[in-house]
This record gives structure tokens, sequence and C-alpha cells, in this order.
């Protein structure tokens, strides 16, 4: 799975948005496995042709953010209608439910629009970064050339492994030092064990904004990587809650020994679209800076 994700993000383009399709649809039917073990009990859980609904919509976004050129007023505009025909069905059925509509509206940011800011965040061209005084001017041809690395690929590759590298340092800090619990929600984890994780994530944010020549500073690396942990962490534990409140152990069991999709990729759910702004906002001053265009 590894060589593939690295492959598909190597790749952009097509290959990368049409693997968040896949990843957005199948999140969204272990997302409403989960809602309907939470209302397993009520007389009205949601109907299968709104869950039919909701998974199309929400794996269909990255698929129409690329083919518009990177345009968000596409997937916004998809989302709304998405949403508002979900709600006309709903308001025809006269045995409709309040949280059919409140569980659909989360199912589409959760695991539609919130994703597939990750196809936006690769997408990014501008600014080169494989300048002459960088290591990535040497990349090799045979891996694509130096020409490969655009702000974009540099984003992607910098974001999944400061967020591999927090699960690393949380894990190795929980396991030596660990004595504090962080929250009854998660009760694996420990003060200790978040504060490693912190100081991996900025770390190797700041290391990379160096190493393959960001237009930044490594403060501002370790600015993102800071940002970038505590959302996170608030991926993790929402995916938690939703959990514990739906009595499962995992998601899913997509993932032989590892349950599913969202039990391995929560705390990526909200870190594209930080990156992404931070990237237009802080770096970018919001364009001004440069340019970022979508490829």
């Amino acid at each position: 799975m590894v060589a593939v994700g690295g492959v598909v993000i190597f790749a952009g383009g097509w290959p990368w948005a049409l693997a968040m399709a896949l990843f957005n649809g199948a999140s969204c039917v272990e997302y409403f496995g989960m809602v309907r073990e939470m209302n397993k009990e009520l007389p009205y859980p949601p109907p299968e042709w709104c869950i039919n609904l909701c998974v199309a919509a929400c794996a269909s976004l990255p698929v129409l953010l690329h083919a518009t050129g990177g345009k968000m007023t596409s997937i916004i505009v998809a989302t709304v209608i998405s949403f508002t025909a979900i709600c006309a069905a709903l308001i025809v059925n006269e045995e409709s439910h309040f949280n059919e509509f409140t569980s659909s509206l989360f199912g589409l940011i959760y695991c539609g629009f919130l994703p597939t800011f990750w196809v936006k965040l690769r997408g990014m061209s501008g600014v080169s970064l494989a300048t002459p005084d960088s290591l990535l001017h040497h990349w090799p041809a045979w891996l694509g050339g130096p020409g490969i690395w655009t702000l974009g690929l540099a984003a992607t590759i910098t974001i999944v492994l400061s967020v591999v590298s927090a699960d690393v340092g949380a894990y190795a800090f929980g396991k030596n030092f660990g004595k504090n619990k962080l929250t009854a929600v998660s009760p694996n984890k420990t003060v200790e064990g978040a504060i490693g994780g912190l100081l991996a994530c900025a770390g190797t944010c700041a290391a990379l904004f160096s190493v393959m020549g960001w237009p930044g500073t490594a403060w501002q690396g370790a600015f993102l990587g800071v940002t970038v942990f505590f959302t996170s962490v608030f991926g993790d534990l929402l995916e938690s809650v939703m959990k514990r409140n739906a009595t499962m152990k995992d998601s899913g069991n997509l993932i032989p020994g590892h349950g599913g999709l969202l039990d391995r990729f929560d705390s990526y759910i909200f870190t594209g679209s930080v990156t992404y702004f931070f990237v237009i906002a802080v770096l970018g001053g919001f364009r001004r800076v440069f340019s970022v265009g979508y490829y």
C-alpha cells in the first residue's frame, strides 16, 4: 500500500484524483456504517438511497475538481447541490428524521469536501523548487527529473511524512515516558506521547522546508508542522468519538490488521485543507508573493 501510494502521489494528475475518489467513496461507506450503528436503536436509520447518494457525491468531488482545472467553486457548488437534493428527497419522505439531514451534511463535508483538498494541494504549480542550489536539482531523470518537483508535490510529501513522523514520535514518547492520559476518548494516548508527536512533526516539517527548498523559512515550516500536528490529532480524536458512539473497534475491515480506511487515514482528513490555506495565506501572501496555479 505504501509503494502504491507513493507512485500515485508522484504521478499526480488523474491517477491522484481517481485514487482520492476511491478513498472518498470507501470512507463514506465506512462513515455511514458507523452512523447506522449509532442509530440502530432508532426507528429511522439513514435510508440506503441516502447513503448511496452521499457516497456518489463524495466520490465525484475529486474528479470534478481535477476536470475543472482545480476550481474550488466546482466542488462547493457540487456539495451544495448534492445536499440540497438529499434534503429535497428527505423532505418528501414523511418518515425522515432530523438526524438524517445532519449525518448527510457531515458525511458530505467529512468524506467528500475536506479530503478533496488533497487534490487541490497536489495540483499546485507556481514556483519550481528544483533550483540549482536545491538538493532536488539532482533528482534522477529515471524518477522524472528535477522538473517533477512542483510546489504541490513537495507540499503533499512534506505533510504525509510529517504526519507519519508525528505518529512515530507519539508512539516512542508514549511507550517510554507516557504516564498521563491525554483524553478519555482515546485511552491509549498520553500527554507525553502528544509532546513527542508535536516535536517530531514540527521538526520533520521544518527540515523538509529546508531540504526541499520551500519558498519559506524553516521557522515557517515548524509553524506548519505544529498546525498539522494539532489538525491531525483532531481528526484522529473525532473518528475515535464516532467509533465510541457506535461501539465499534474499527471503522471497517478494508485493510487487514489495520481496520478501515478511516482508521488508517483519519489524521489526514483535515490536514490537506489546512496546508493548502497555509501555502496561500502565509507563503503566498494571498497570491501576492508568487502565483499558485493548478495543472
